[in-house]
């Protein structure tokens, strides 16, 4: 498989010089962890390598290095097997070795490439590396908002580009998998009480509920801070100063000490309560 290096490289610098909160010196560690990553993979697949697509906030200039991933999907012409996960692991954690601050963030998903266009996820799990771990995991609902990020902005860094005609992802699609988000993972968090999520957990969770009640309303998925700012001007009035602080914060013009974390956590309940009042 051969690779422009420095086409690659050209399109990562615009890529990160569209996110202001990243620093250059940011921008150089993201951008090499992203290199060290496609080269990684290429020694290990060769041929069977088939595209590395970048997605997510680092496409949409939304990128805040606290509450942000890396999202990463990378495709392979062929079945992943259980060998693959093993080896996968070892070679993620030597990324670890030499990209620590950022490699946490890493959220990189293998697929074979044939499961892009398919409508319905595979039953098959994908090989996940999520929060530094190497997992098998299904695909979820999250999926469908992922080919709608991928479709709308995503990047290729590897490969040729995708037929993003064919990448079908309905409205429908995307408001049950909020419902499905909203009761797989918010119910949970919201039963367990306020305790025990951290300040940026909470924040995170704000900024994400904004965008699962635009996804849900309008069968679109915008970024997270895309959608705090239309639900603060469309959907809700109750939480208007809450959702404004972390608006600032995410905007870094405001510390995270004058954000109401108890406030933060009242929103998240409310509105998942008010969207699965009837399940």
């Amino acid at each position: 498989m051969t690779i422009d290096k420095t086409r690659t490289s050209e399109s990562m610098d615009l890529l990160l010089h569209t996110n202001t909160d990243l620093d250059p010196q940011d921008m150089l560690e993201v951008k090499n962890l992203l290199m060290d990553l496609m080269d990684k993979n290429r020694r290990l697949f060769s041929q069977d390598l088939d595209k590395i697509i970048v997605y997510g906030s680092l496409c949409t200039g939304d990128f805040h290095a606290l509450l942000s991933d890396i999202d990463v999907l990378i495709l392979i012409n062929r079945p992943l097997i259980e060998t693959d996960l093993f080896v996968l692991s070892h070679m993620h954690n030597a990324l670890k070795n030499h990209h620590e601050k950022w490699f946490k963030k890493l959220d990189v998903s293998y697929i074979p490439s044939s499961q892009l266009y398919h409508k319905e996820p595979l039953e098959d799990p994908r090989v996940h590396l999520k929060e530094g771990k190497t997992v098998r995991s299904d695909y979820g609902a999250q999926w469908y908002l992922e080919k709608y990020m991928i479709k709308t902005s995503g990047l290729v860094i590897s490969g040729q580009a995708i037929d993003k005609d064919k990448l079908e992802v309905t409205s429908t699609n995307l408001r049950v998998a909020a419902f499905q988000i909203l009761m797989q993972r918010w119910k949970p968090i919201t039963r367990r009480g306020r305790h025990h999520l951290p300040a940026h957990e909470l924040i995170y969770g704000v900024l994400t509920l904004c965008r699962i009640i635009c996804t849900i309303e309008e069968g679109l998925v915008y970024s997270k801070l895309q959608a705090s700012k239309k639900v603060l001007d469309t959907y809700t009035t109750t939480y208007k100063e809450t959702i404004e602080n972390v608006i600032a914060y995410r905007e870094n013009s405001l510390d995270i000490q004058s954000i109401d974390l108890e406030a933060c956590f009242d929103f998240i309940r409310v509105t998942v309560d008010q969207y699965l009042k009837d399940y």
